[in-house]
């Protein structure tokens, strides 16, 4: 199709992000497109793609109106919405709600005390791709063995991979506590430890393998 692109989606790539790369102001014109029933069947969010999928971009449509050309004339741009939504808790799960909490998204800053779940959320733009969130915690107590929390993290929107995939895993994992290492290069065996721990506390069989049942249950505990 003339005008068309076939994208070869990267790492740290989503549908919203691309789409915008490519001039569309609404991702959903992309990601329901005919040309990606398949991926769509593979991927159920556009927002969790995997590197070396491959997006079809149809070409950018200009819009027209008949409109007198003797009045005044207000148009709205319909774009579909993006939010980011982080959730933080202490070891075991507790929340930590109400606890004062800024999202910096460049070049704004969201200040705001984390919900009952524990979270924050904020419209993002589609080309975002990182973002910070500072804790004010209350002081922790000085007693030996008391948990302490870091008051920033770093956070790399679109860098979340498929839950099917070992990375994908791991990363989840690893945002629930369960491995401390990087994400990006898992060995086999810390892969199977961190499983069959997660297993454990959601009192699944513990075989350390993730199948689809431990996979859902990965989606479930850590929101996506």
């Amino acid at each position: 199709m003339a005008g068309a692109d076939m994208h070869r989606v990267g790492d740290d790539e989503h549908v919203p992000g691309i789409a915008a790369a490519h001039g569309h102001r609404n991702y959903l014109h992309v990601w329901a497109h005919p040309g990606n029933a398949a991926l769509r069947q593979l991927r159920t969010r556009p927002s969790i793609l995997c590197g070396g999928d491959t997006l079809y971009v149809p070409p950018v449509a200009p819009d027209s109106v008949d409109k007198p050309t003797d009045q005044r004339h207000r148009f709205t741009i319909q774009r579909a919405p993006l939010a980011l939504r982080v959730a933080v808790y202490r070891r075991f799960g507790a929340t930590l709600q109400g606890c004062p909490a800024r999202l910096v998204l460049e070049p704004t800053l969201r200040a705001l005390p984390l919900d009952a779940d524990g979270g924050i959320e904020a419209g993002i733009e589609p080309g975002g791709t990182t973002a910070a969130l500072h804790l004010d915690p209350p002081a922790p107590a000085t007693a030996a063995g008391v948990e302490t929390l870091p008051r920033a993290f770093g956070l790399h929107i679109g860098r979340l991979d498929p839950v099917d995939t070992p990375s994908g895993q791991m990363q989840r994992l690893r945002n629930l506590g369960y491995f401390q290492h990087p994400a990006h290069d898992p060995r086999a065996d810390d892969l199977r430890s961190a499983v069959e721990e997660f297993q454990c506390d959601q009192a699944l069989a513990v075989d350390g393998v993730p199948g689809p049942t431990t996979r859902a249950a990965l989606e479930r505990a850590h929101g996506c």
